[in-house]
């Protein structure tokens, strides 16, 4: 009786904890120049062997990142073990949505960047720091101010 009572005790709560597994969602976000077909390989084998809900959303990057947080944040579920993974522009929308949603209602609480410029793209931060400015200037300033010699 009692290996009865143990078994079925065991059996309830690796139902649980199977419930719960399934519970746990990730997004996918594909980058540039990709659609949300990019990560269904990745997707279909943690959907299998890790008994999770793989979620793919759809956005456009062409629209931009603030466009695609927002295209994105809608599709996304409110739950605590939600986990994103983002390649390339994937990440950074992953990542601005992560930044300008509140604590109690953030909806990504994991997230994985592949390939992400998290600390911004070359030509973009070029622009912020005005170096770009400078460059074009300068060149300006000796094409007009005589002709090349080399």
């Amino acid at each position: 009786m009692k290996k009865s009572i143990f078994i079925l005790i065991c059996l309830s709560l690796l139902q649980i904890l199977t419930v719960k597994a399934q519970h746990k969602n990730v997004y996918w976000l594909h980058g540039l120049g990709d659609n949300e077909e990019a990560w269904k390989h990745y997707a279909d084998i943690f959907a299998l062997e890790r008994t999770i809900n793989s979620q793919r959303p759809a956005y456009s990057p062409s629209l931009g990142v603030i466009s695609s947080t927002t295209r994105v944040n809608n599709e996304i579920v409110v739950n605590p073990q939600n986990i994103g993974i983002g390649h390339s522009m994937g990440g950074i929308v992953l990542r601005n949505l992560d930044r300008f949603s509140a604590p109690s209602a953030r909806k990504i609480n994991g997230l994985i960047t592949v390939a992400s410029p998290n600390g911004g793209a070359g030509i973009a931060n070029a622009f912020d720091d005005n170096s770009l400015l400078r460059a074009s200037q300068q060149a300006c300033g000796d094409l007009a101010s005589a002709p090349n010699l080399e």
